[in-house]
C-alpha cells in the first residue's frame, strides 16, 4: 500500500511547485525532503491554514471522503472511496453538480488534502482530527455505538 509521503514523492516537479504555491506555509523554510514536506503538510496548523483557503464545495468533498472511509467494517482494512462514491454522497445529480464535485476533488488533491492511489481516495493524515470526529455533522457509526453499549 502506498502512503501519503509516497503520493507526494510521485508528483512531478510542476505539481510540487503548484502545491507550494497553494500552501505557502509548506515552503518556508524549504523542506529538506519529501518526508519532511509530508509531515509539514499533515501538521494541524498547516491543515487549518489550507482549509481556511478552500470553498464549501471542497470542504463538502473532504467530509464525504472522511465519512465514507469511516464506514469500513471490521473485516475491511479500509473503505475504498472513489470519486463516484463522493459524487453520490454529496447528492450530485446533474452534469453541473458532477463538474462542481470534480473541481472540488481536483482542488483537494492539488493541495494535498486528499491523495489517491489507483483511483482510491484517501484523506491526508491529520485531516480527520482537524475536521472533527464526526464529518458532515454526522454522529458516530452505529456499530461503534452499539459496541459501546454491549455488556
Amino acid at each position: 500500500m502506498s502512503t501519503f509521503t509516497a503520493a507526494l514523492r510521485a508528483r512531478g516537479d510542476s505539481s510540487l511547485v503548484a502545491l507550494l504555491r497553494a500552501r505557502p506555509d509548506l515552503a518556508a523554510p524549504p523542506p529538506a525532503s519529501v518526508r519532511s514536506l509530508a509531515a509539514r503538510a499533515a501538521n494541524r496548523v498547516s491543515l487549518d491554514r489550507a482549509l481556511s483557503t478552500v470553498d464549501a464545495a471542497v470542504l463538502q468533498v473532504l467530509e464525504a471522503v472522511l465519512a465514507l472511509e469511516g464506514t469500513a467494517t471490521p473485516a475491511q482494512d479500509d473503505r475504498q472511496v472513489r470519486a463516484e462514491d463522493v459524487v453520490a454522497a454529496v447528492g450530485a445529480t446533474g452534469p453541473e453538480d458532477r463538474d462542481r464535485v470534480d473541481a472540488a476533488l481536483a482542488t483537494a488533491l492539488d493541495r494535498a488534502l486528499l491523495w489517491a492511489q489507483d483511483d482510491v481516495l484517501h484523506a491526508a493524515p491529520g485531516l480527520a482530527d482537524v475536521l472533527g470526529p464526526y464529518p458532515a455533522g454526522l454522529g458516530p457509526v452505529l456499530r461503534t455505538t452499539l459496541a459501546r453499549r454491549s455488556p
